[in-house]
């Protein structure tokens, strides 16, 4: 539900659905695989590395959240395929209440850095999965986060 999201926290590993326009694409160009979320492609599973009131830069050499920059982010200008990537216009987003910025560890991810922040109402679920390790744990440290 939306009222256990509104708690949640940078460093969290979440399953959410893309914007429908980034979901198409990732579809035609077969970055993903066909599902339920809007779209018809499958949830991706991501990180969340701001909330509201977070000041997150993107720029071409990395993507900065409240002065810290992310782990292996910065924008690619084309895939493996050599097709140029569309991405969300450069630039300092200030989250409102009701975003959350997705990131993936890898240069190549598809995630907020292609198609901005995300509502809050996207987020299906948390993964709790056993196998998963928080591969940056230093992740709220990096973005300048406090955890209780």
């Amino acid at each position: 539900s939306v009222g256990i999201v509104l708690h949640k926290k940078v460093g969290d590993l979440i399953q959410a659905c893309p914007p429908i326009d980034t979901a198409r694409e990732a579809l035609d160009r077969r970055y993903v695989e066909p599902g339920d979320c809007p779209g018809g492609v499958a949830p991706f599973l991501k990180l969340v590395a701001a909330t509201a009131g977070d000041v997150v830069t993107t720029t071409p050499a990395a993507v900065l959240v409240n002065g810290h920059r992310l782990p292996r982010s910065a924008q690619i200008m084309r895939d493996s395929a050599g097709r140029v990537v569309l991405t969300r216009p450069l630039g300092t987003y200030v989250l409102l209440p009701n975003q959350i910025w997705l990131y993936g560890t890898s240069i190549r991810s598809l995630d907020s850095r292609k198609f901005g922040p995300v509502a809050i109402d996207a987020v299906r679920f948390f993964a709790w999965a056993p196998f998963v390790s928080e591969p940056f744990p230093d992740l709220p440290a990096i973005t300048g986060r406090q955890m209780p």
